[in-house]
């Protein structure tokens, strides 16, 4: 949203913290999975685990291929409320 407000340097904001969380996540899923789940014999929670982790790379590939986009656009429209922006949304 703020990429395609024309506010791209403030961006970061939310993309650091959001790659923070996809490590986190990544990280916790396969330490799960390898040192709790599997061990026990617990099959359920590891394939949620596993499952947890292609959808987050799925999540932040879409984001990233949508932010790029919007970054390559250079044109500015005027939106209903008056505001330059690079995309309006109907």
């Amino acid at each position: 949203m703020l990429i395609r407000l024309n506010r791209g340097k403030y961006a970061l904001v939310s993309a650091i913290p959001g790659v923070f969380k996809a490590v986190i996540t990544f990280w916790a899923g396969y330490a799960q999975m390898a040192d709790i789940y599997l061990p026990n014999s617990q099959y359920l929670p590891a394939s949620l685990a596993i499952l947890a982790m292609p959808l987050m790379a799925f999540v932040f590939v879409g984001a990233f291929r949508k932010w790029y986009r919007l970054l390559g656009i250079s044109t500015e429209k005027v939106d209903s409320y008056g505001e330059r922006v690079k995309e309006t949304v109907s």
